[in-house]
């Protein structure tokens, strides 16, 4: 299993039990009505920062992801998209070079009784599972933290908008500074920085991806 696969994978599952847990009610309209398949069409907005993070390592393609039987609950629908760059190792990197660049988007749009409520426990279990530190940096709420079974070093951003919530995941590796070395993670500051970046496009956008 790749990379972006895991992480796509861990993020679906690790936030599975929220809609049975969904706790008070809301009584707020949802604003979201369902998950588009097509990964290209969810993240065309994102599409320049996904590109400036991968930098030279960037290749065009759909994004696409295989989906966890999760993906296909009818009352909180989801979607996992992604790209995990270069396609083909690279061969003998300049020393600190970038070596990988993998991005992990997941939707979900929560249905049945009370949906924002729903997405909101959504929200509270996902960071749980995260560590993350809550904010409301982007969209109605949101958090940061590291994703759960994903490579060291990983940083996810889970943001609410209504009853959708989106976590975006990076993480990446440089060559070593010096010959023989081992590989060395992207600065957290740096993934934070990106991941944030993706977060809040997406959520500025979400109308234009989610049908309502």
């Amino acid at each position: 299993m790749s990379a972006r696969v895991r992480i796509g994978a861990a993020l679906v599952a690790a936030v599975a039990s929220a809609a049975v847990v969904a706790g008070c009610g809301s009584g707020e309209p949802a604003r979201f009505g369902g998950v588009p398949q097509s990964c290209a069409r969810l993240l065309a907005p994102a599409v320049a920062e996904i590109r400036a993070f991968a930098g030279a390592l960037y290749t065009e393609g759909d994004f696409e992801q295989p989906q966890t039987a999760a993906a296909t609950d009818p009352d909180r629908p989801s979607r996992a998209c992604g790209g995990a760059y270069p396609q083909r190792p690279v061969a003998a990197p300049a020393p600190g070079a970038a070596l990988s660049r993998i991005v992990s988007v997941v939707f979900a749009v929560q249905r049945g009784d009370d949906p924002v409520a729903g997405a909101a426990k959504y929200l509270d279990v996902a960071a749980g599972s995260a560590e993350g530190v809550r904010g409301r940096e982007v969209g109605d709420e949101s958090y940061s933290g590291t994703p759960p079974f994903a490579e060291t070093g990983a940083v996810q951003i889970g943001f609410r908008v209504s009853n959708a919530v989106v976590t975006v995941s990076v993480v990446g590796t440089d060559a070593a500074l010096r010959e023989g070395g081992a590989p060395e993670p992207v600065p957290t500051a740096e993934l934070s920085t990106v991941a944030t970046g993706i977060a809040r496009t997406l959520a500025a956008d979400l109308d234009s991806v989610l049908p309502g």
